[in-house]
């Protein structure tokens, strides 16, 4: 199983026991089938960038802490709007003069997916934390979520 998986299925188990949220209580408040919340808390299944914001806006928390990357709990605060992920990265890929092919040359990342995301597709948790730790920024950062990369 991936690394970020793992974490993530560990710190959303952490989250929801000192909470006190049981699986089927969490999934009604959350709006999901209790099916998936179980897949998330037992055999740990990647998670698209949706719904990790989603999952972080609800705890208001970091996406870092979420998925195990941090221990320390920031309370964030809903933002409204999240700026397009594939405009998102083109403009970290910018301010870093960092070219597609150089991405691609340098992770596992096709350069299919690549433009699936810059034409609105959503990546995974496990590419996210790919890219995130390529570009050396944090994973809020990379989505929009904080303004500052470390």
């Amino acid at each position: 199983m991936d690394n970020s998986i793992e974490m993530f299925r560990i710190s959303l188990n952490d989250i929801l026991s000192v909470r006190d949220l049981d699986t089927v209580g969490f999934a009604k408040a959350f709006g999901i089938d209790p099916s998936i919340v179980r897949r998330w808390r037992n055999k740990g299944i990647d998670v698209r960038l949706k719904t990790l914001i989603k999952l972080a806006d609800y705890f208001e928390c970091s996406i870092e802490y979420l998925c195990g990357k941090t221990q320390e709990y920031n309370e964030f605060k809903s933002k409204k709007e999240y700026t397009n992920f594939g405009k998102r990265l083109r403009l970290i890929m910018t301010q870093l003069k960092l070219r597609p092919f150089q991405l691609f040359n340098d992770t596992k990342i096709i350069p299919s997916k690549y433009y699936y995301w810059l034409n609105g597709g959503e990546p995974s948790l496990t590419s996210l934390e790919m890219l995130a730790d390529y570009l050396n920024v944090t994973l809020d950062y990379l989505v929009g979520r904080h303004a500052d990369a470390l």
